[in-house]
Order: C-alpha cells, then sequence, then structure tokens
C-alpha cells in the first residue's frame, strides 16, 4: 500500500531523517516510535510533502515524491498532524465536511454520518465553532475529517498529546475501529497505545530506524525498546492531562 525507499529530510545542516525506509500493508496498522527529535513527525510531513524529502515515496505503486501536498492528499495519503489544526472559525460540521475536498472518486471511506456514529460526542457539537472546543473534541473533529476524505493511508501524529485519560481510551478505541477499514501509519509516544492499536513497529533514533517489532513481541523486549527511546518504562494511557 505505502513504501518509502531511502527517504532524508534536511533543515538547513540538520539531517532529521537519514535514509529510512519502510512498507506498510493494506488494512495494517504500523507505529512509529522514538524520542523526542528522533525523526518522526519529520517523517509524516515528508510523506504528505508538507517538508521537502529526498527519496521515493510510493502508494499503491504511483510515485508520490515530486506531487504537491494537496495531490499527494487526493491520492489518499492522509495526514492528521500533531496539535489537530481544526479550523477555529468553522463549525464541527463545516470542519468535517472540508474532508471531502480530498475524497475524489473513491467511495470506501467513512461517511460523514459514519463519523457521527464513531465520535458520538460529536452530534450534539456539530454547530459549536473549532475554536471553543477541547483538546479531546478537537482531535475527534480532526480525526474525522480525515476519514471523510476516505483515506488509503491514514497517517496520525500524537493522537493522545495533551488528552485526558478518559478522552485517550476514546482515541484508542476509534483507532482501532479505524484499523479495521484503512491502512494506518501512527506516531505515538504512548508506547503502550501504540502497541495495542498497531500490530508492529517501527523504532526511531537520530533520523534512523534502528529496530523493528511485532507488537506481541515488543515488551518481551522492554528494556531494549526503552534504551532507544531514552526513557524508563512505557507509559500507560491517559499519562498527560487536557490541555
Amino acid at each position: 500500500m505505502l513504501r518509502v525507499d531511502d527517504l532524508h529530510v534536511r533543515y538547513g545542516t540538520t539531517h532529521a531523517v537519514r535514509g529510512i525506509s519502510l512498507e506498510l500493508g493494506a488494512g495494517e496498522a504500523v507505529a512509529l516510535l522514538g524520542a523526542n527529535g528522533a525523526g518522526k513527525t519529520s517523517t509524516l510531513r515528508a510523506l504528505s510533502r508538507l517538508v521537502a524529502g529526498e527519496g521515493r515515496i510510493e502508494l499503491e505503486g504511483e510515485d508520490l515524491t515530486r506531487l504537491a501536498p494537496e495531490a499527494v492528499a487526493r491520492r489518499g495519503l492522509i495526514h492528521v498532524p500533531e496539535g489537530r489544526h481544526v479550523f477555529a472559525t468553522l463549525t464541527v460540521h463545516e470542519n468535517i465536511l472540508m474532508g471531502l475536498t480530498a475524497r475524489g472518486d473513491r467511495s470506501d471511506g467513512f461517511s460523514v454520518d459514519g463519523v457521527y456514529e464513531l465520535f458520538a460526542p460529536l452530534r450534539d457539537l456539530r454547530g459549536r465553532l473549532g475554536y471553543a472546543l477541547s483538546g479531546g473534541e478537537q482531535q475527534m473533529v480532526a480525526l474525522g475529517r480525515a476519514l471523510v476524505a476516505a483515506p488509503r493511508v491514514l497517517m496520525v501524529d500524537e493522537p493522545s498529546l495533551g488528552l485526558a485519560p478518559v478522552i485517550v481510551e476514546a482515541v484508542e478505541e476509534a483507532l482501532r475501529a479505524i484499523s479495521r477499514h484503512t491502512a494506518l501509519l501512527v506516531v505515538e509516544q504512548n508506547i503502550d497505545l501504540a502497541l495495542r492499536v498497531c500490530s508492529r513497529a517501527s523504532i526511531m533514533k537520530h533520523g534512523e530506524i534502528v529496530l523493528e517489532v511485532d507488537a506481541g513481541d515488543a515488551h518481551e523486549r522492554e528494556a531494549l525498546m526503552a534504551s532507544y527511546l531514552g526513557r524508563g518504562q512505557p507509559e500507560g494511557p491517559g499519562t498527560s492531562a487536557e490541555s
């Protein structure tokens, strides 16, 4: 479904992503893990062409490397960035409808009604403006907007960041439901959440993929993972507070 070969990202003299390669199959969910500064977000931004990168990016065999970001989205590689980025002066419903602009002729994605079924709290917030939403509500809107675009591959950056535990649980449940229909590439600091949602993980350090593990085996190699991630024991769900 998605294939990346020898991807490099540079910001001036900073070599943020150093020749990584990865593959994502149809219906597969993969986590991209690593400490802050490992190159995870730069990888997603390069794949969606929001930053320049070197290497080859293929979606279902089509080379996306030289396409503009809007063309990449219309091909079905959809990116939910860190920080949600909902439109502050649009309502919840209008924000979700914006995702239809990238849908093209794909018919196998979520409908708008399907988004409201997945994120039931949004039903009563249809008319609320983006700036008046909590962090968790914004995350649901951002995911819903992406889903109506009928992604072939959905890339989600830090979906649980800054959310209360109950919202983290709702986001995890939604990602599980999404993964049954859509290939997922997830960047997430909450290791336990990522490994519950995804079947395998690629761990980045200093811009390189240094370890790949199956989710079922990852906890048996917890100490090794912790050393690569630059932290102690993996976090449980909802360790951060809602902002």
